[in-house]
């Protein structure tokens, strides 16, 4: 396989991406897989492309990093969750034509991102372990199917609601390596190219009511585009390893997945050493228009949205 180009399908990938996908092995070698299984299929591909959302991202760059390779990887956005693209898109996006061209020698790629680690779960954009941050992956998975401008109003309301029972504790815990919470800047002081650092949220209060009072007041803020103070949600910028208590579950890249490790055990969290290259493929210029190396400005209207 040396030589050829690895595709990482999502199964639920949009028609606009298929259709790419289709044309591009067209035109290239390369070798098309959809489930993790197939990953090591790929380890002899020096050029990545992922047609997926942050969970796929994920899963990918995670094997693509315990392999131990260097890679340069190209994201296609194809799936629920788009935070780490539309990252992307703001400090490293090239057309497909870039993508394989090949690399002059002494020359670098536009992209220099460190992902963070918590344990040993890679994540691209954020972690947690707060109940509201469970909720949301949860929810995440059930409503798939709602359309994801209407879904990213409706998930944080939802997994609001979920906290209230009796039962559960109220936590709010979340490291990031982005500015943006879903479609909300919620860390505007956090960088995402060439930084090592990472904002670290979470919410303090002795009893139940008062967290929640908390979380509520932190969601009505983050909806409106302010930022909570201090008070309501706690935050801190991370540059070094530091200590985190470990749940159940953790909510890595918007989906959840469940621990085996004790809960409460004491974890590192750190943001990686290891710098990944890693660009946004933009579909959007005419076939042969080209993108400038310093031209990796923001887009005019902010994030553009891409839902399936």
């Amino acid at each position: 396989m040396n030589g050829e180009i690895g595709i990482f399908l999502d199964p639920y990938a949009s028609k606009e991406v298929v259709r790419f996908v289709k044309d591009f092995t067209s035109q290239h070698t390369g070798r098309v897989v959809s489930e993790a299984r197939q990953l090591p299929q790929l380890d002899d591909c020096k050029l990545i492309l992922i047609g997926g959302g942050d969970g796929t991202a994920n899963k990918v760059v995670s094997h693509l990093y315990n392999s131990g390779a260097e890679y340069h990887i190209g994201l296609l956005p194809s799936g629920t969750n788009h935070i780490f693209y539309n990252n992307l898109l703001q400090i490293a996006r090239q057309t497909p034509e870039q993508f394989v061209k090949p690399r002059q020698e002494g020359t670098l790629r536009p992209s220099y991102f460190h992902p963070g680690k918590f344990g040993e779960h890679l994540f691209l954009v954020d972690c947690g372990t707060g109940t509201l941050e469970i909720a949301i992956g949860n929810l995440n998975k059930r409503y798939r199917w709602v359309p994801g401008a209407i879904r990213s109003k409706l998930i944080p309301v939802l997994s609001y609601l979920n906290t209230l029972k009796p039962s559960d504790d109220v936590t709010l815990n979340i490291f990031s390596t982005s500015p943006y919470l879903g479609v909300v800047k919620a860390f505007p002081n956090q960088k995402v190219d060439n930084s090592r650092s990472l904002t670290h949220a979470w919410i303090e209060g002795r009893l139940k009511a008062v967290r929640l009072n908390k979380l509520l007041i932190t969601l009505a803020c983050w909806s409106r585009g302010i930022v909570p103070p201090q008070s309501i949600l706690k935050t801190e910028q991370v540059n070094t390893d530091c200590d985190a208590m470990q749940g159940q579950s953790l909510w890595v890249d918007g989906d959840t997945i469940e621990i085996r490790q004790d809960a409460g055990m004491q974890v590192k969290v750190r943001r990686e050493r290891r710098v990944f290259e890693i660009v946004a493929i933009d579909l959007s210029l005419p076939k042969g228009q080209q993108i400038q190396p310093n031209s990796n400005k923001p887009y005019p209207n902010g994030f553009r949205q891409h839902t399936r």
